[in-house]
């Protein structure tokens, strides 16, 4: 099985970390992308260096843009 990508996207560095952690344990081997804001997201997206994104876990509510928007 190839390396799971995920992306996590919170503006709380807590959640990011437990939920990365977590993320661990569930499947130690996989690639794990952290952003704190939805242009972060984008701008990373829009430069193309990542490979297919198998889980993108992303806050609904947060400053600037959020999940909704």
């Amino acid at each position: 099985m190839s390396k799971m990508n995920v992306v996590l996207v919170d503006d709380d560095e807590v959640i990011n970390l437990v939920h990365r952690e977590v993320i661990k344990r569930i499947v130690p081997d996989s690639n794990i992308e952290v952003f704190r804001s939805g242009p972060q997201l984008i701008q990373y997206l829009q430069n193309g260096n990542q490979g297919p994104i198998d889980f993108l876990f992303l806050d609904i509510r947060m400053p600037e843009m959020d999940g909704l928007s």
